[in-house]
């Protein structure tokens, strides 16, 4: 809470008013003068104006008293232009002996402010806790206790009154009677911008809409609503085990909520919170409301459920028995959840959809003779076909047997198309310890039935092994057909046998949440702390994402545009394309 002696001094001169020099005023006191009322004693008056500089900065004589104003002090014009005769208040601090009075601000006030003042005043601002109904009684402001009588002025330029909302009081030190209590700005008690939180609902407060505070809680987090507080269910009731999102602001440590909405379940789910699917219909229900049943490329049948929160789109045809749909979910409890079923023609159910290149970091095993690029090569025990599309980044020489390769593919219809190779370090194809380590982005195309994760895995064409001791992630959303994934695997040459340490879900290459557009300033190898690549764009820091789709042409002054995701305060690019711009001629009529 910030308080303050103020002081109410009888005007002593009455004036003519006349009009002040034009200026641009700033609107809100700097964190600099907000730090010096807390360490000296700031005084507040009302008082009419004497004298003062033509540019403001210099002497002020308010009720025959001088005031030094600087290039520091904040000057509000709000009732008023400043004027010989103007009611002024001034807050200030005295630097005495010697320094005078140094005037922070000086503000126009309402001329009944300047009439006959009471006692000596303290100054404080702080969350309305509770408030009497007509305003006169007991006002308690943080944790202080006030009485407003019939004589309290109420001022409410800033909102109305409301438990929860910010207010200043000016009042008798000796016995707490408020002279004044106005309704101010959120900053003036300590809050903070306002921020924005997704999460599901714990707790539901009794009678939340009633005139008291209330206490939510919504992903372990606590929210504070008051009547002032918006709440919004146009997607479900506000229940326990909704989705929400809360829009709301950090004062005194509290977070005040500003509104409280329902949302699409998908957004409370992660960074990447759905997941998507193709396959042909093989039953619906008749008012497409309930259970599906859909066979994907794997023939094994997929099921969803539909309520009236789903949206269809049949633009391509009807949905009958049979035809090629697309299905966007997300996984709750088990149960798959559709938010979107698009009818699609019936060639794209005839391969997964790749949200963008799929990428094997491993030894290389087999290649074509050294005096061609194209034909075979082979990774893990995976045969991949190099074309004449196929670019190559050869910078240390040719690539041989043994060597760690990054390789970017299409595993479209089972093709395994190569779109880029790339030589790593060692060290990307190898555990913390030296031992063999490779990697693999994709979509999962395959995985085992019955609700576990142990046992056969195909994701991008990669047949994988989960055993008991494989450690399973879901922070980007569930593990299921078509989600994208991150797995870490050893390959056993004499077996054939690719073995996954670690499957988790993974933010897909353009599927953050942010979106970003400029200039590429700098690209600073190893500049992350984890060691990746730390890309500049337009003053914003990316780190590189391990599954990171980036332009073959990226260079530094590069036009791109950026996709990514925020973890722990940081973004990672998930994407880092040339951008281009066009321009459109304007025809005039």
């Amino acid at each position: 809470m910030k308080k303050k002696v103020f002081l109410l001094l009888l005007p002593v001169l009455a004036g003519l008013f006349i009009t002040a020099v034009l200026v641009v005023i700033p609107a809100k006191a700097n964190q600099q003068q907000s730090a010096v009322s807390h360490h000296h004693e700031t005084i507040q008056v009302y008082g009419l104006v004497e004298s003062f500089p033509d540019q403001l900065v210099g002497e002020w004589i308010v009720n025959a008293t001088s005031y030094t104003a600087d290039d520091q002090t904040v000057f509000k014009e709000e009732h008023g232009t400043f004027s010989i005769g103007a009611c002024v208040e001034v807050e200030y601090i005295d630097n005495s002996p010697g320094g005078g009075y140094q005037a922070l601000k000086i503000e126009t006030e309402f001329p009944f402010k300047c009439d006959s003042p009471p006692d000596p005043l303290s100054d404080a601002s702080g969350i309305v806790i509770s408030f009497p109904v007509d305003l006169v009684g007991t006002w308690v402001v943080d944790s202080t206790i006030y009485t407003a009588t019939a004589n309290t002025r109420f001022e409410q330029e800033h909102g109305p009154f409301s438990v929860g909302g910010c207010v200043e009081v000016k009042y008798i030190s000796e016995t707490y009677e408020a002279v004044e209590i106005a309704t101010t700005e959120s900053e003036e008690c300590g809050g903070e911008g306002e921020e924005h939180f997704y999460g599901f609902i714990e707790v539901v407060p009794d009678a939340y809409t009633s005139t008291i505070t209330s206490t939510w809680v919504i992903s372990g987090v606590e929210f504070i609503s008051t009547p002032e507080t918006e709440f919004n269910t146009d997607h479900g009731p506000l229940v326990v085990g909704a989705c929400a999102k809360v829009e709301y602001q950090v004062i005194n440590s509290q977070n005040m909520a500003h509104k409280i909405a329902t949302e699409w379940a998908y957004h409370c789910l992660g960074a990447i919170a759905y997941n998507q699917i193709y396959g042909s219909v093989v039953s619906f229900p008749p008012d497409l409301y309930g259970t599906w049943v859909i066979s994907p490329t794997s023939n094994t049948n997929f099921m969803f459920v539909t309520d009236p929160s789903t949206r269809f789109d049949h633009k391509s045809g009807d949905i009958t028995i049979g035809t090629c749909v697309k299905v966007k979910y997300y996984t709750v409890d088990g149960v798959n959840h559709a938010i979107d079923v698009k009818v699609k023609r019936g060639h794209q159910c005839d391969l997964i959809e790749v949200p963008s290149l799929s990428k094997l970091v491993a030894t290389l095993e087999m290649r074509p003779p050294t005096d061609t690029l194209t034909g075979t090569w082979t990774f893990a025990g995976v045969a991949f076909t190099a074309t004449e599309t196929t670019h190559f980044e050869e910078d240390d020489g040719d690539l041989v047997v043994g060597d760690c390769v990054e390789s970017k593919y299409d595993p479209a219809a089972g093709a395994m198309l190569l779109h880029q190779l790339e030589g790593e370090d060692a060290e990307e194809c190898q555990a913390l310890d030296g031992s063999q380590l490779f990697k693999l982005f994709g979509v999962v195309e395959i995985m085992p039935d019955g609700g576990v994760f142990t046992g056969t895995w195909e994701v991008s064409g990669v047949l994988i092994e989960a055993i008991t001791t494989t450690v399973f992630e879901q922070e980007h959303g569930a593990l299921a057909p078509g989600a994208f994934v991150a797995v870490q695997f050893t390959y056993d040459e004499g077996t054939g046998i690719r073995t996954a340490t670690k499957i988790a879900t993974h933010v897909a290459p353009g599927f953050g949440r942010s979106h970003g557009f400029g200039h590429l300033e700098s690209i600073k190898p190893g500049g992350a702390p984890d060691g990746s690549d730390l890309y500049t764009i337009d003053g914003v820091s990316y780190i590189e994402d391990p599954a990171m789709d980036a332009g073959l042409n990226l260079k530094v002054g590069s036009l791109v545009s950026v996709n990514a995701y925020e973890t722990n305060g940081n973004l990672y690019a998930t994407r880092i394309m040339l951008a281009s711009l066009t321009y459109v001629p304007v025809i005039n009529r």
